[in-house]
């Protein structure tokens, strides 16, 4: 398939008083299928802003998204599972949203560590745990494009670690577009091949740069080459 491609030449979000808040200004963006990419940035320069328009959640934009594929899978930074079904049901309604056919939950929830929960309520899980089944109903969707908004958040250090490796490991697979907002550099260093860098608002695309070898699971290496970019 060819790149994902984001062409933002502004976006701004309406304002009860005063003239519209610019979020987005100038951000053009590819995604090689099978790509990995952080987009890092200040609280408020529009990361999540930019996540809802690459996936079609968020139209009103002045630009362009093309090559967007039809299953994406998207991890909010809250869980946002229905509460009263079971993590079982939690899967397989989305899986049934895209038209596949039913997934195996089980199966899915193993990838993430939860083997056993199937039949539980999202009330009964850790919010480490939720974060993990929020990723295996993602999963379920068997997508192409994989994003990614802030996954980490709230967790403690422990469980952010466990989470990434988690991760990392499924991302190795290389068959699913990914794109990480994150605040932390430990999250892109361990996790990315590219990473792109937003100002602050209105966020204008600052440094693109792939993830050298030597800041694979180095957040200071990789702090270092984004100062020199």
């Amino acid at each position: 398939m060819p790149p994902l491609e984001l062409r933002i030449r502004r976006k701004a979000q309406p304002r009860a008083e005063g003239p519209p808040l610019e979020v987005l200004r100038d951000v053009a963006l590819d995604f090689p299928t099978g790509s990995v990419t952080a987009v890092l940035g200040p609280s408020g320069c529009g990361k999540t802003t930019l996540l809802r328009i690459l996936t079609g959640l968020d139209t009103a934009f002045e630009g362009s998204v093309h090559h967007r594929p039809r299953r994406i899978g998207m991890v909010f930074q809250e869980p946002r599972l229905l509460p009263w079904r079971s993590l079982a049901d939690n899967l397989r309604m989305v899986a049934a949203a895209a038209g596949l056919p039913p997934p195996r939950p089980e199966a899915l929830l193993e990838r993430v560590g939860l083997e056993g929960w199937a039949t539980r309520l999202p009330g009964e899980l850790s919010l480490g745990m939720a974060r993990r089944a929020a990723l295996a109903r993602a999963l379920a969707v068997q997508p192409e494009l994989l994003v990614l908004d802030e996954p980490f958040a709230s967790l403690d250090s422990e469980s952010a670690g466990r989470i990434r490796a988690l991760l990392a490991e499924l991302l190795a697979e290389g068959r699913t577009t990914t794109v990480l907002v994150t605040h932390a550099l430990e999250d892109a260093a361990e996790l990315a091949g590219r990473v792109a860098v937003l100002t602050a608002r209105p966020g204008t695309l600052s440094a693109l740069l792939d993830v050298p070898p030597a800041a694979r699971r180095e957040p200071a290496v990789l702090r270092a080459a984004l100062v020199q970019a």
